[in-house]
C-alpha cells in the first residue's frame, strides 16, 4: 500500500497535470450523485423521525448523526424531529434541536429566519415555544455591576486612564 502511495506521490511531482485531473475527476463525478444522494439522505432520516415505536436512545442518536451532517435539514425533517421529540414526551430534546438548527444557520441568518417559518405551525402545534420566547436568546445571570469589575480597581491603582472607567 505504501508503496503505491510512493508511486503515485512521485508521477505527481513528476507530472503535475495528473494532479489537475485526478482532482477534476472526483469533483466532478461528486457532483453527479448529489441529487440521487440528498433525496435518499432526506428519505431516510423521515423513515427514522416517523417510526411510530422510536425511543429516546434512537431518537438522541439519529439526532446526532444528523446534526454531525453539513447539512441544514429540511422543514419537513424538522417537522418529524419535533413530532418525535412529543412522541417519546422530550420537551428538552426539542429546544436542544432548535439550538442546534440555530447554530447551523449562524453564517446566514435569513435561512434560520425561513426555517422557522416553516417550523413555527408545526411548533405551535405541539405547544414547543420559540428561543426568543423562552428569552434563551439572551444571557440569563449577567447583571452589569460596575463596582464588582476588576478592571476599574486595577486601572486607578495603576493609575491608567481608560475611557469609561471613572473612578
Amino acid at each position: 500500500m505504501l508503496a503505491f502511495a510512493h508511486l503515485i506521490s512521485k508521477a505527481i511531482i513528476t507530472k503535475p497535470c495528473l494532479m489537475r485531473q485526478i482532482t477534476t475527476t472526483s469533483i466532478r463525478n461528486g457532483k453527479f450523485f448529489a441529487d440521487a444522494e440528498d433525496k435518499r439522505l432526506d428519505q431516510h432520516y423521515m423513515d427514522i423521525f416517523n417510526d411510530p415505536n422510536i425511543d429516546g436512545f434512537f431518537l438522541r442518536g439519529a439526532m446526532q448523526d444528523l446534526h454531525e451532517l453539513d447539512i441544514i435539514p429540511d422543514p419537513d425533517i424538522c417537522d418529524a424531529v419535533l413530532r418525535a421529540c412529543r412522541r417519546v414526551n422530550d420537551f428538552a430534546l426539542a429546544i436542544r434541536f432548535i439550538e442546534s438548527l440555530k447554530e447551523k444557520c449562524v453564517l446566514r441568518r435569513w435561512t434560520h429566519k425561513w426555517l422557522l417559518d416553516k417550523i413555527k405551525p408545526t411548533m405551535d402545534e405541539l405547544g414547543i415555544p420559540t428561543l426568543e420566547e423562552m428569552n434563551y436568546d439572551k444571557p440569563e445571570l449577567f447583571v452589569p455591576m460596575s463596582d464588582w469589575w476588576w478592571e476599574r480597581k486595577w486601572y486607578k491603582e495603576y493609575g491608567f486612564d481608560k475611557h469609561g472607567y471613572e473612578y
